[in-house]
């Protein structure tokens, strides 16, 4: 099984979480049969008609965005991780590997964050260095103090991730708002015009109780990782902090947790749609 940075760095990936959609009935399928018009739809048993691509290829594009700026955040990481050891190297003249190097820079920002600013706590964060470089006195633990202050594991990418993947998220919810409508009233201008005037995510979730008559978070389970919709909302919290003033909120594990989302979310609205969208055959 591929690691999420395999995944990210194999173009090929995001073709095989795509569906066809079928131009009569609107159920959604992942058979590569249905490629071919002529093959029946596993629904309603027609053909002849191309299937469309779902989703539509704006969320195609953001999730082949969201996929780029993952594999060059790891890639960003790399390069940070291999500049500390160099600089641990170049100081101590001995080799280090990066867990060793990042363990140690870790733990004196640890020590950083709850110092009083006192000379005591520079001395604790000094030894601190010490024990986990091995080095011999506190002297030379400082030779490094200001560098393994100064990394960063999180950069401008693992941000891009986290943003692009709530406004995918998004795109999604309201394309699945769109085809309720559609499908309740027949009526695709109306319908546009309804999703387009909801306003955040509150909105959107009250108006889809009342067309599926179930909450939101209900209508998931079943749908995807059970996890999903409150990692969504931990996602969707942290773009809004970041858009409102706060550029150092999005850390690593928040992208990965993003990641997470992005490469299940076809499936999960997939899912949702065949559930809520689909015509009688």
């Amino acid at each position: 099984m591929l690691t999420n940075r395999e995944l990210a760095e194999n173009g090929t990936w995001i073709a095989a979480v795509t569906w066809l959609e079928c131009a009569f009935c609107a159920y959604l399928s992942q058979d590569s049969e249905l490629i071919k018009p002529v093959e029946p739809c596993p629904h309603c048993a027609k053909g002849g008609r191309p299937r469309r691509i779902f989703p539509d290829m704006s969320s195609d594009r953001l999730l082949e965005m969201i996929s780029h700026f993952y594999a060059k955040a790891w890639e960003r990481v790399d390069d940070t991780q291999e500049a500390l050891v160099e600089c641990l190297r170049k100081t101590y003249g001995r080799a280090y590997g990066v867990e060793m190097a990042v363990s140690a820079a870790l733990e004196a920002q640890r020590l950083m964050r709850a110092s009083d600013g006192s000379g005591a706590a520079y001395e604790k964060i000094l030894d601190a260095i010490r024990v986990g470089l091995d080095v011999k006195s506190r002297e030379e633990a400082s030779k490094v103090y200001v560098p393994l202050l100064q990394y960063s594991d999180t950069h401008e990418e693992h941000q891009v991730v986290v943003l692009l993947t709530a406004a995918m998220l998004e795109r999604l919810f309201g394309e699945l708002l769109l085809r309720m409508f559609v499908k309740s009233s027949n009526d695709w201008e109306k319908a546009r015009g309804v999703v387009k005037a909801l306003r955040g995510q509150k909105d959107r979730e009250k108006v889809f109780a009342g067309l599926a008559g179930v909450e939101f978070a209900q209508a998931m389970n079943g749908a995807g990782p059970s996890s999903f919709h409150a990692s969504w909302r931990e996602i969707r919290e942290l773009r809004n902090k970041f858009i409102h003033g706060l550029p150092f909120v999005i850390h690593v594990s928040d992208a990965e947790q993003a990641f997470e989302l992005a490469k299940d979310a076809f499936d999960v609205f997939a899912h949702l749609h065949n559930r809520l969208c689909v015509s009688d055959a």
